[in-house]
């Protein structure tokens, strides 16, 4: 159980560059069953192609927590219920477009409500923007690289937060994302 979320279009330069390392990884995957190369250099390819495909970011049920408390703090995301009145049903049993989009949008950041389910939200460009200009002020604030890892409570870096800043910035060119 988890939180997968997904950009809403691919930009054309990383469809390339996932093909092109898609391409290496048959390649190495051949060489490896032929007892050319070892699973270990197969597996780095495999790491690229993964870092490659920006366009998913998941986080199970814990690490969701994490993100929307540190997203909170760090004045990422805001305060917000979905409006009722858009929560108009299709033919799948959805709630529409409207409702997975709705939030207030004169507050910088992403409405917390989208991060409490994964009923396909949709996080837009705009929202992705103001949360990373709330991460950037912070970070300027307090003299952080945009790469920092926040600590957590046993004075760990968050491993994942790096990404997650990164997801969110270019998830902004990709039409924002949805979150199931």
């Amino acid at each position: 159980m988890g939180y997968d979320m997904y950009w809403n279009s691919t930009p054309p330069a990383v469809e390339a560059k996932t093909a092109e390392i898609q391409t290496r990884l048959d390649a190495a995957t051949a060489d490896r069953n032929a007892g050319l190369i070892t699973q270990e250099q197969a597996d780095e390819i495999y790491e690229e192609l993964e870092r490659a495909q920006s366009t998913y970011f998941r986080l199970n049920i814990w690490g969701m927590g994490i993100a929307r408390e540190l997203m909170w703090n760090f004045g990422m995301a805001y305060d917000s219920n979905p409006d009722p009145a858009l929560d108009v049903p299709t033919d799948e049993g959805f709630a529409s477009d409207a409702y997975l989009e709705s939030g207030t949008k004169d507050e910088p950041g992403i409405p917390i409500h989208k991060f409490c389910s994964n009923d396909g939200w949709n996080v837009t460009p705009l929202e992705c923007l103001g949360a990373v200009s709330q991460w950037r002020k912070f970070c300027d604030q307090q003299g952080w690289p945009y790469d920092y890892a926040p600590l957590n409570d046993e004075n760990e870096p968050i491993a994942f937060w790096p990404r997650w800043i990164e997801y969110l910035t270019n998830a902004a060119d990709a039409g924002g994302f949805r979150v199931f």
